[in-house]
């Protein structure tokens, strides 16, 4: 019980401070356009494209880098110190399938178009 109790008051006196930036994903870096002193990187489903300047140097692409999106700006972690980016734009990509989770299943028969239409055969492909 004393554990528990030492683990919660260590918790919100600001361990979780230590914890967080482990459990967060990284960004991944995608592109680097140096001539346009920009630069776009991936975490889950958001796509963001912000603005590195002369610092674009610093970053490859492909690697991935601890940050935090402060609004405006995304401070990205690089080697020992801290780069802030302007963020120029963000992407969220949702799930637009049937159910929005899970496995995708194309029930029935393409259309003349290409897309899954009402025409379907009933039955559901296991």
């Amino acid at each position: 019980m004393v554990v528990v109790l030492c683990v919660m008051y260590w918790w919100r006196a600001g361990g979780r401070e230590t914890i967080m930036p482990w459990l967060r994903p990284r960004f991944h870096v995608l592109a680097i356009d140096v001539g346009a002193g920009t630069m776009v990187l991936r975490q889950w489903n958001r796509t963001y494209t912000v603005k590195c300047e002369h610092r674009c140097d610093e970053f490859a692409a492909g690697k991935s880098y601890s940050a935090n999106d402060r609004g405006s700006d995304l401070e990205i972690k690089v080697a020992e110190h801290v780069v802030r980016c302007p963020i120029i734009k963000i992407e969220v990509r949702f799930e637009t399938h049937p159910g929005g989770l899970g496995n995708y299943m194309k029930l029935g028969r393409p259309l003349a178009d290409g897309r899954f239409g009402a025409k379907h055969s009933g039955r559901v492909p296991y």
